[in-house]
């Protein structure tokens, strides 16, 4: 190989790795759907698919945080103690829906006063989102551990 194939070869090498996606992000085919696995202190940006290494109210739409033997999952928004309109889908006598796939959770917006969030996140749980870029996304958990929450997504509108 001649010295200039080999710096062709590099050039287009390294633009490949460039557009590579960083951890977590997804690539530009992006359509507001898709999967991801949340442990403790970790989010998704759901108007980008970017998965957040540190999560938090700041840069997720949702966010999973640590509790006693399970995960918790908070909106994001402007502050920790102030969060985005998200529905968790409580039911009657406080216990929360479930669903068997993201297809059965309710595409609708949540209400603005609602952003409580979930202490107790459990497979078959589903939400509803307001994003930091004005969309909803719904979602719906797959598999819920104590360490770990694989939740299906798509997003509304």
């Amino acid at each position: 190989m001649s010295v200039r194939h080999a710096i062709v070869s590099l050039v287009l090498t390294l633009a490949l790795m460039l557009n590579a996606c960083a951890d977590g992000e997804t690539p530009s085919t992006y359509d507001g759907s898709g999967q991801v696995t949340l442990t403790a202190d970790t989010g998704i940006d759901f108007s980008t698919g970017v998965f957040q290494v540190k999560g938090n109210y700041a840069n997720s739409d949702i966010y999973a945080t640590a509790g006693s033997g399970h995960l918790k999952l908070a909106s994001g928004g402007p502050s920790p103690t102030k969060n985005r309109a998200v529905d968790f889908f409580l039911g009657a006598g406080g216990i929360h829906e479930t669903f068997g796939s993201l297809n059965e959770v309710p595409a609708i917006t949540p209400a603005t006063d609602q952003t409580q969030s979930l202490i107790h996140a459990k497979t078959g749980h589903g939400f509803v989102v307001l994003g930091a870029d004005g969309t909803i996304t719904r979602g719906w958990i797959q598999e819920a551990t104590a360490d770990r929450l694989v939740i299906h997504y798509d997003r509304v509108n």
